[in-house]
């Protein structure tokens, strides 16, 4: 199953479906599945950027240059080496050329053959992009008016009720579509409030898939009021769905509690992509009691009673329920969350285990923004995190607690009331910004059991609280290596530093670690000046320009930060985490939609 390309930028490639994923400058332009922007040096007036894989930083030719959005010929979201060659230059063909997705998709090398990412709504089979999958999987339908329960369950005879399609996934074979009508609504006391997975076991080639039929434009069928649960299960698919609770009604309380929206126990390698979760009783999306290998992509969680995206140990009851490990959590966008917007912890009383990527989501107007916590390894990368606004110092908009390693880089943010990052245990921090503006917290909190590197963050303590603060002990507990550092500030003695031995200014700093010798206190041209309260679905090209400083810069030659001196995203992609042993240190690469998106490929 494909998906979309997200519009967040990849790390070292992106391939672009339309024009609005191009928004590292002004005027930018998908063209032949690669970004192109305006450049007077091009008889065509566009030159390709430095993330269009093999044609990066050449000019658009002449004879393309117009009308040309769509999936790249041969082009690759890898990590690794790009595919390279094209048979209109002369040089070999790549494994992309001639394939064109049906148009509604990118075409993507995974492991040197050619994959279709297709846009949201639409079905990948084979190498094509399709508006309904039937013609190559069994699929059963269900019609909220038209439908009929002692009816076949085909479509021209679909079933109506919530009901009978949980009777039929119970018996569900592997390779199954069960579709609900677009425009449609569920959630009913006579037809069922809940859709579920109970005991279903898919394939990894044949998953068992909810998910919607009929024109897209009529919208995602609704299961209103109610929620999806899934348990017991494996290979399970649920997209293009709304889910919607009502927290006020009390016969939903009588049937299932304190309920989210979706719900995972005791499964593995499920994936939730392309919903839309609101007025969720508890959570968005709560996956706790081992499951494991989960994909979460493409979702947007809103007006939730508590954290958005939840994956996570049972840590309030005794025994503790453990979660499973292997998650990713990519391109969502959480907003109005009366908890965290995205929390994945991950634990085990005695080895590391596991690992959690938490990667290109947007985060607004939540508690806190993004928490990851594990006994084993994580990577919190390329995320966006706005108004995290909580009560307690020991919030964060991104918070990192790992027993085993993690890296936190790329990140950026602002607005926030609470701290800007916040490390726990064994990580480092690389190339983020946080402008911090509230009264609590600290652009970069180091806590109790904090062992922390740093390098290449831009820290503004804009609210007046410090740079960097040290919570218990001295900084030289804690501090591992901090190097090349730029806190923001006036002059040099307008950043604080703090640990037990009271608060100092960064020459002070430096003298007491014995570190960040490299780092400066000092202003940014052309930086921070942000409009407050844009929400997350308005942060384009031009309201992101105020992270990047101005070409003046002293730094754009070697930038400090989440973006350098063009607007583009630098931080580092996740990188092998020592004393890890599986996949050389990175993990699970996630299934095919997530590999597309964000290769791991070395």
């Amino acid at each position: 199953m494909g998906a979309a390309l997200g519009a967040c930028i990849a790390r070292d490639e992106l391939t672009c479906i339309d024009d609005a994923q191009c928004s590292l400058r002004a005027d930018g332009v998908c063209v032949a599945g690669g970004c192109a922007y305006p450049d007077e040096g091009c008889a065509s007036g566009l030159r390709y950027s430095e993330l269009a894989g093999r044609h990066a930083g050449d000019c658009v030719e002449d004879g393309i240059a117009e009308g040309s959005t769509g999936p790249a010929p041969a082009t690759s979201t890898t990590l690794g080496d790009p595919t390279t060659g094209s048979a209109t230059t002369g040089t070999p063909a790549g494994p992309c050329d001639d394939v064109d997705c049906s148009g509604a998709g990118a075409c993507v090398v995974l492991d040197g053959a050619p994959t279709c990412a297709c846009e949201p709504g639409y079905w990948v089979v084979d190498l094509s992009c399709v508006a309904d999958p039937c013609d190559d999987a069994p699929c059963w339908y269900v019609d909220d008016v038209a439908g009929d329960d002692a009816a076949a369950g085909t479509l021209d005879a679909p079933w109506r009720t919530l009901s009978r399609l949980d009777a039929a996934i119970a018996t569900a074979q592997p390779g199954d579509h069960f579709l609900l009508r677009r425009g449609g609504t569920w959630g009913d006391p006579a037809g069922g409030h809940r859709l579920e997975f109970d005991d279903v076991h898919g394939t990894e080639a044949a998953p068992i898939v909810v998910g919607a039929y009929g024109p897209l434009a009529d919208g995602r069928p609704r299961i209103q009021p109610g929620n999806v649960r899934v348990g017991d299960s494996s290979h399970v698919v649920i997209r293009d769905l709304h889910v919607q609770d009502d927290p006020a009604d009390a016969d939903l309380t009588a049937l299932f509690g304190n309920r989210p929206c979706i719900l995972v126990e005791r499964s593995d390698h499920v994936t939730i992509v392309d919903n839309e979760l609101t007025a969720c009783v508890a959570r968005g999306i709560l996956a706790w009691e081992g499951a494991s290998y989960l994909a979460i992509v493409d979702n947007v969680v809103h007006d939730v009673g508590n954290s958005g995206i939840s994956i996570i140990d049972a840590t309030w009851s005794d025994p503790v329920v453990r979660v499973g490990h292997h998650h990713w959590v990519l391109d969502n966008r959480v907003f109005d969350s009366e908890g965290s917007g995205i929390d994945v912890s991950v634990g085990a009383p005695d080895t590391p285990v596991g690992d959690i990527k938490v990667a290109r989501n947007r985060v607004s107007d939540t508690v806190e923004g993004i928490v990851a916590s594990s006994s084993g390894f994580a990577w919190v990368v390329d995320n966006l995190v706005g108004r995290a606004q909580g009560t307690e110092s020991w919030q964060a908009a991104l918070r990192l607690s790992t027993a085993g390693g993690g890296q936190l880089s790329g990140n950026v943010a602002f607005e926030t009331g609470v701290g800007g990052i916040v490390v726990d245990r064994t990580a480092s921090a690389v190339a983020n910004t946080v402008v911090h503006d509230g009264t609590l917290g600290d652009a970069l909190g180091l806590d109790d059991a904090a062992a922390a590197s740093a390098s290449r963050n831009l820290l503004w303590a804009r609210g007046g609280r410090r740079s960097v603060a040290v919570w218990s002990g001295t900084a030289a507990e804690h501090v591992v290596a901090f190097d090349r550092q730029w806190y923001v500030g006036a002059d040099a003695a307008a950043c604080t530093f703090a640990d037990a031995g009271g608060t100092v200014d960064l020459a002070a700093w430096i003298a007491a670690i014995g570190q960040d010798v490299d780092s400066q206190c000092a202003s940014v041209p052309g930086f921070g000046d942000f409009e407050p309260g844009v929400p997350s679905d308005a942060w384009d090209a031009a309201f992101l320009a105020a992270f990047t400083p101005a070409s003046d810069w002293s730094a754009c030659d070697d930038p400090i930060g989440a973006r350098d001196c063009d607007g583009n995203a630098i931080g580092p992609a996740p990188q092998p985490l020592e004393g890890y042993d599986e996949a050389g240190g990175l993990g699970w690469s996630g299934p095919v939609l997530v590999r597309q998106r964000y290769d791991l490929a070395p």
